[in-house]
């Protein structure tokens, strides 16, 4: 789930948050006490009679809480580099992207991490009143609701910052897929190559449309399903293109096959007067929606982590990065794709 956050405040506990390990203890200690104190415990026996909170009640006891600074190189291994010299890493904050957080469950781990672009932590102003406080403004979780509720009240106790869903709208989803199918086609220098790439990667994709009531009160969405080699097809000549060729093009099978007249990548500033729009898109490597659900799928083989970091596999990251600088930049108000 994606949320975006309002600056971080933390003069009262530490003067500096990136590349402060002392601050991350202090924050991971402080969040454990929560997890693990007699309030939340209480809460969980309430909550373990919903169903939809079925899942933080089979988790079991907390064994681990841990946070993390991000590497925009995405090369540090902090437990490593503890284990061979008994320091932890130290890191500065043009090489941060964020912060990692682990709850560490006895039968499962949930994640977050409070993200501010790939390229590393640039302060926004050198204002001395600002010193004291950091903006990361992309918060990513993967919890259940009664936990994520819990982690975010956190932050806005800790730190004093302000939490909310960060809505999509629909052409930022086109947007979103739009850039990646043209970034990947581009990789390849002829246009059966460019589709080979484009199937390995995007494999299946799935597009759910939402209806107006006033066009379908009982039809919510209908979902889209592109077998891969449909999606290259719709996306053949996107790798010499600046444009939204792949939205045109379906958008122009969809009105003269389907008889639907749907603009993918149309502005919509009322989604109640729109008759048809795009609400969620599911590909191999990524989901997202205009609720704000995002997930990064990882297509890494294990078996290969010793291995040289294959060329899918560095396609596949560059892409994920732009992405996240998308929703970064969305977050903070300035939703340009580039």
């Amino acid at each position: 789930m994606a949320h975006r956050l309002s600056p971080l405040h933390h003069s009262k506990d530490h003067r500096v948050l990136i590349g402060n390990q002392d601050a991350l203890k202090t924050y991971s200690k402080r969040l454990r006490d929560l997890l693990t104190g007699d309030f939340l415990r209480n809460m969980q026996v309430t909550l373990a009679k919903s169903a939809t909170d079925d899942a933080l009640s089979k988790a079991g006891a907390l064994v681990d809480c841990r946070w993390e600074f991000i590497s925009r190189n995405d090369y540090v291994d902090n437990n490593n580099d503890e284990e061979e010299d008994g320091n932890e890493q130290s890191i500065e904050m043009e090489e941060c992207m964020g912060i990692f957080i682990t709850l560490e469950y006895e039968h499962i781990a949930y994640r977050a991490a409070l993200l501010s672009s790939p390229d590393g932590y640039a302060p926004e102003s050198k204002d001395n009143r600002r010193k004291q406080s950091t903006h990361l403004p992309l918060l990513l979780t993967r919890m259940p609701a009664a936990l994520r509720n819990t982690f975010i009240e956190f932050l806005t106790t800790s730190f004093d910052v302000y939490c909310s869903t960060l809505h999509l709208p629909p052409q930022f989803l086109c947007m979103i897929l739009e850039a990646t199918i043209t970034y990947l086609a581009r990789s390849e220098t002829s246009r059966q190559a460019s589709s080979a790439i484009l199937e390995q990667v995007l494999k299946e994709t799935q597009l759910t449309l939402s209806f107006g009531r006033e066009v379908a009160p009982a039809l919510k969405s209908l979902d889209i399903n592109l077998p891969r080699e449909s999606l290259s097809t719709f996306a053949r000549d996107a790798r010499g293109k600046t444009t939204s060729y792949f939205s045109t093009s379906l958008t122009q099978y969809m009105d003269q096959h389907l008889a639907m007249k749907v603009n993918l990548g149309d502005a919509i500033d009322d989604l109640g007067k729109q008759h048809v729009w795009l609400s969620k898109v599911a590909t191999g490597t990524f989901v997202l929606s205009i609720e704000g659900r995002f997930k990064l799928i990882d297509m890494s083989n294990p078996q290969d982590l010793e291995e040289e970091e294959t060329n899918i596999q560095r396609l596949i990251r560059s892409a994920n990065e732009q992405i996240l600088r998308s929703l970064v930049q969305r977050a903070t108000g300035d939703d340009m794709v580039t």
